[in-house]
């Protein structure tokens, strides 16, 4: 049985090191994929098994992106030292507003003359 990378290994791992995990599990997801459409595809478990850990990658960055979960020290002496450094920004000035389009008179309705039965 194929088995994954679980939540927790991931966890433990810096942004650059997740970041080469996903690279790999795509590159071996494509292979996958190639080889089932040429039939050589021996475990077809395999496919889902990476999905599913191109998925647990991505929740795990953006839970890190959301402050969900404890990152490693390094994750987050890296983060203070990128909010530090990067300088406050000036708030964009609002556009103009557009002035509203002038409605078209209403045009007469004409009544058509009923048509008798015949």
């Amino acid at each position: 049985m194929a088995t994954g990378t679980k939540p927790a290994e991931l966890r433990e791992l810096s942004d650059p090191e997740l970041v080469e995990r996903l690279r790999e599990a795509k590159a071996e997801l494509f292979n996958l994929r190639v080889q089932g459409a040429t039939g050589q595809l021996d475990n077809n478990r395999r496919l889902q098994v990476v999905r599913r850990e191109i998925a647990r990658i991505y929740t795990i960055v953006r839970e890190r992106e959301l402050g969900l979960s404890a990152a490693p020290a390094e994750f987050a002496a890296a983060l203070e030292q990128a909010e530090q450094a990067e300088p406050a920004k000036a708030a964009k000035p609002a556009k103009a507003a557009k002035p509203a389009k002038e409605a078209e008179p209403a045009e007469a309705e004409t009544a058509e003359p009923a048509r008798a039965a015949s």
